[in-house]
């Protein structure tokens, strides 16, 4: 009984054995199916990423740059329109010059600096080259300074600053007038200190000299005619309505010399005698000559 109970196992077993052994290759193709899905999906995912990223590579023109495109021509147009319109606002006939007014002016001619300025009503307002007028405006002898203004649309104003001469000079044989900054002007006022040079070229530092020594004198209330000459090795300073010379080394500056003068000056006036020679030979020696 009990062999007979084992049989069926045992064939039960064998035909589980069978059937097991035929479903195992059914279970591996069954694998290989998957795993071949599997590897074509992946495949097929690369390539779809790959399509994506050349497509990427060349993006078709979106919205933001037909915007930029647009916002770029239309910025070009703006600003050939508004040259246009300036072009057109200086040339019109509303602002262009009607009148050119010269002040400051007491030596110097207002026509002779209105033909030097160049400016003339219907030249264009706003076009006005400010500075250039005034260069040409200074190249008057007697102008050290000019400036323009345009106080409304039509309107020109130059402001001229005249040089005021503070001696007068002697060149080639003629007289002239000298200003602060060494300007040479036409016309010598008789009442104006006389400055002269030894030689006969214009030497600027002799020059600056004779004028620092009537500067000095001027600022020390020394009002009288004065006569300077100056030159490489000794210079002089002569009052002719008092008959009184100094002769000058110099190295000595002419701020000292213009003290040591006047004071030299109101001892004289003192004493009742201005007739004679001082001489500066440094600057603490000086030595008197009476006439």
């Amino acid at each position: 009984m009990g062999i007979r109970g084992l049989k069926p196992r045992g064939n039960r077993a064998r035909k589980s054995g069978v059937r097991a052994k035929e479903e195992a290759p059914a279970r591996s193709r069954g694998k290989n199916r998957r795993a071949r899905g599997a590897r074509s999906r992946a495949t097929s995912g690369r390539a779809k990423a790959g399509g994506a990223t050349s497509r990427r590579a060349l993006p078709r023109p979106g919205r933001r740059t037909w915007i930029g495109v647009g916002g770029a021509v239309l910025g070009a147009l703006a600003i050939w329109l508004g040259h246009e319109t300036v072009e057109r606002l200086v040339a019109h006939p509303r602002f262009a010059v009607r009148t050119v007014e010269i002040e400051g002016t007491a030596r110097t001619s207002p026509e002779d600096l209105r033909d030097l300025a160049d400016v003339h009503p219907g030249d264009p307002w706003l076009a006005l080259d400010a500075d250039a007028v005034e260069l040409r405006v200074t190249g008057h002898p007697w102008v050290a300074a000019a400036h323009v203004r345009r106080p409304w649309p039509g309107k020109v104003v130059v402001q001229v600053e005249e040089c005021h001469p503070i001696a007068r000079v002697q060149i080639a044989g003629r007289l002239y007038g000298l200003c602060e900054d060494l300007r040479v002007v036409p016309g010598a006022d008789p009442a104006l200190p006389l400055l002269s040079l030894e030689g006969r070229k214009i030497d600027p530092d002799l020059l600056s000299r004779a004028v620092a020594y009537t500067e000095e004198l001027q600022r020390r209330g020394l009002a009288e005619p004065l006569e300077v000459r100056v030159g490489p090795a000794t210079d002089h300073i002569e009052l002719t309505a008092r008959g009184f010379e100094a002769a000058i080394d110099p190295v000595i500056p002419p701020a000292l010399v213009a003290r040591n003068i006047t004071s030299f000056l109101e001892k004289l006036d003192a004493e009742g005698a201005s007739r004679g020679t001082l001489r500066l030979i440094s600057d603490g020696t000086a030595v008197w000559k009476a006439a």
